[in-house]
């Protein structure tokens, strides 16, 4: 079951000699979670700012992180367990 989080974290892009960056690892609550698999992203503006917003998968969760174009300041909306095959 997802959990609203909305809190604070810093996220980490990588690129790879292409015009696309794709985000690698991120930091909540001082533990690093590397970004496994890049499951949907999606982009929406709000008024004049874009939110790029990326749901990933770490380990055995998925979350839901929304980063500020403007002040470039990641957010992560959401978490849950992934479930079992």
């Amino acid at each position: 079951m997802a959990q609203k989080i909305n809190e604070r974290v810093s996220l980490l892009f990588a690129t790879a000699f292409s015009d696309k960056a794709r985000p690698i690892e991120f930091v909540w609550r001082s533990k690093v979670y590397k970004i496994d698999k890049l499951a949907l992203y999606h982009n929406f503006w709000r008024g004049k700012v874009l939110y790029h917003v990326f749901s990933v998968q770490s380990q055995n969760f998925y979350f839901r992180l929304s980063l500020n174009s403007q002040n470039l300041l990641c957010t992560l909306e959401e978490a849950a367990d992934v479930l079992p095959d």
